[in-house]
């Protein structure tokens, strides 16, 4: 763990990256800027995400794709979302582009930021996904009926994995009620085996899950215009 003096010259390093990454895109940062999207506070926010990843490398030789930053940006406002850890809506993951060398910046959007970009584009109401394990109680009552889905919380003993479900409220107050299954799963988790998206999984195993829970179940949902199709 750094001393408060290392602490201190570290936030010192990130605040002069940030204040010369400022300096040079200043009017594309401008533009980004609202009164519903604080671009300071946003990139900051970012360039914080990404030196806890990287570490002492982040400074070594400019790593960063800067037009990765931006691009992140502008996914972050057009979502209406926040890095801001204190709201949980979303994370990054960084991956090496070969040709480059750099590390491009990817946004990713937690089970709690797929809900409220959703929300927020007046898709659904709300939405409230689950994981079934086979010592819960489980009964299905159709795509329009909530499910019988009882468990103990607290429990470390709820068994294997059968899938997930979603409960979504549409605008007219309609229920929709999506079900995927354990291989669909496992098929996503499989196709997140890059190192940079395994070690993301490992780290948020269950709230990964619910992400794709929520994912597939969009599909369901009817004006949905493919709203998370642009992001990872």
């Amino acid at each position: 763990m750094p001393t408060i003096i290392e602490q201190s010259n570290l936030n010192n390093q990130i605040k002069m990256f940030i204040e010369a990454f400022t300096a040079k895109n200043l009017v594309v940062l401008n533009e980004l800027n609202s009164s519903t999207f604080n671009t300071a506070c946003e990139l900051e926010y970012l360039t914080s995400h990404v030196f806890n990843k990287l570490e002492e490398d982040f400074f070594n030789k400019n790593r960063i794709c800067n037009a990765s930053i931006i691009s992140t940006l502008r996914d972050l406002k057009g979502c209406n979302i926040s890095l801001n850890p204190r709201t949980r809506q979303a994370t990054i993951m960084l991956t090496k582009n070969i040709k480059s060398g750099l590390e491009e910046i990817h946004l990713y959007p937690t089970y709690i930021g797929l809900r409220d970009i959703a929300v927020g584009k007046g898709v659904i109401l709300n939405a409230v996904a689950s994981l079934v394990y086979s010592e819960d109680t489980f009964v299905w009552h159709g795509h329009s009926t909530a499910p019988v889905h009882t468990y103990d919380p607290f429990s470390k003993t709820r068994g294997e994995l059968r899938g997930g479900i979603c409960r979504a409220t549409l605008p007219n107050g309609e229920l929709i009620v999506s079900a995927i299954n354990r291989e669909e799963l496992e098929k996503s988790f499989r196709m997140a085996q890059s190192p940079e998206s395994k070690s993301l999984w490992q780290e948020r195993t269950d709230q990964m899950l619910l992400a794709k829970v929520l994912r597939f179940s969009s599909c369901d949902w009817p004006n949905n215009k493919p709203i998370f199709e642009h992001l990872n």
